[in-house]
């Protein structure tokens, strides 16, 4: 943990500047290739993005009052059910960009692309690794932190209904394949939507169980310091 009220202030700041214009050169890439733009607010990804560019402002303006303590010390954290969350939000979109889209990838990783599911998330990892509080997250706040994106999936789910006249993409009504019953079967989508479940429950488990190591190797160092 970097003890440097300025610097965590100057990466915040960065990370915030950066997020916006991932973002908005994302949002220019899909308007490039002929989609509406709009859409982009259809997939995790994006919505991802969102929620860390709205984490880095809100960390970016704490930060800055924080600076009148003075510029060492320990910088200013979130509190960390929340601040972790951010970092798990974002390893879904980078999980799910290698799992999910890369091995169907045939033209090309675009920098939009790598902006959004790679380089945004990293910039969270690196914040959470940098500058945030260790070992104090609960393994009980895990069925909050699925609930979102069960929220997004239900919504998804449910938009062709609400909004009939608006696909996405090729005709598809569905911002992944793997929600489509229309193509995929009621049973076989309903299985790998159990499957996509299980799969961010475990990585919210895998995260905080991460979360507590780095906190003893802190508190092992601290310590020797001390």
């Amino acid at each position: 943990m970097i003890r440097n009220r300025l610097v965590a202030l100057i990466y915040r700041s960065a990370a915030f500047a950066l997020s916006v214009f991932f973002l908005v050169y994302y949002a220019q890439f899909v308007a490039s290739q002929g989609f509406n733009p709009n859409y982009v607010y259809n997939y995790w990804g994006y919505l991802s993005g969102l929620y860390n560019a709205i984490f880095f402002a809100v960390m970016t303006v704490l930060s800055a009052f924080d600076l009148r303590h003075g510029r060492k010390g320990n910088p200013v954290i979130p509190y960390m059910p929340y601040g972790l969350s951010v970092v798990y939000f974002s390893l879904i979109n980078f999980f799910g960009y290698f799992v999910y889209l890369v091995p169907f990838q045939v033209n090309g990783f675009s920098f939009a692309e790598i902006a959004l599911f790679i380089l945004m998330p990293l910039l969270t990892i690196a914040e959470w690794i940098l500058f945030e509080e260790k070992g104090t997250v609960k393994f009980n706040i895990v069925p909050i932190w699925v609930l979102l994106p069960g929220i997004y999936a239900a919504f998804e789910l449910i938009r062709p209904r609400i909004w009939g006249d608006a696909p996405l993409y090729d005709g598809s009504f569905y911002p992944y394949h793997f929600m489509n019953f229309e193509d995929g079967g009621v049973g076989p989508t309903i299985g790998k939507l159990i499957i996509a479940t299980l799969l961010v429950t475990a990585l919210a488990f895998l995260l905080i169980f991460l979360n507590d190591l780095l906190a003893g190797k802190f508190r092992k160092r601290v310590n020797t310091e001390d």
